[in-house]
């Protein structure tokens, strides 16, 4: 008798839990078979929009403060202008360039 009674507890609670469970979360399957049983579920219109703040924008392209993106030439390798808004940086690009061990270590 007492596993009886635990098997209907276990099938209640399991009962219980999926009748409480979110329908949104069900499978599409699961949604599309409970919609042609059950009819579908009611409208809901979406919440009302809201005005934005206002917020100060971030800087874009930020300051060129090392002098990066100028044409300069290091340690014999000449590097061109550098247009877009966050250069690579040029020490790096000669050291690549000429190889780690065959630049100075003020260039590394």
């Amino acid at each position: 008798m007492k596993i009886r009674g635990r098997r209907w507890l276990v099938f209640g609670s399991l009962l219980g839990f999926l009748i409480c469970f979110p329908p949104h979360w069900y499978p599409v399957g699961l949604q599309l078979q409970l919609a042609e049983w059950f009819g579908p579920g009611a409208y809901h219109p979406p919440p009302e929009s809201r005005q934005g703040g206002n917020e100060i924008p971030e800087v874009f392209c930020p300051d060129d403060t090392q002098n990066w993106r100028s044409a300069q030439e290091i340690e014999g390798v000449k590097i061109g202008e550098s247009l877009p808004c966050v250069a690579d940086n040029p020490f790096a690009v000669a050291a690549f360039v000429l190889g780690t061990n065959q630049v100075s270590a003020a260039t590394l």
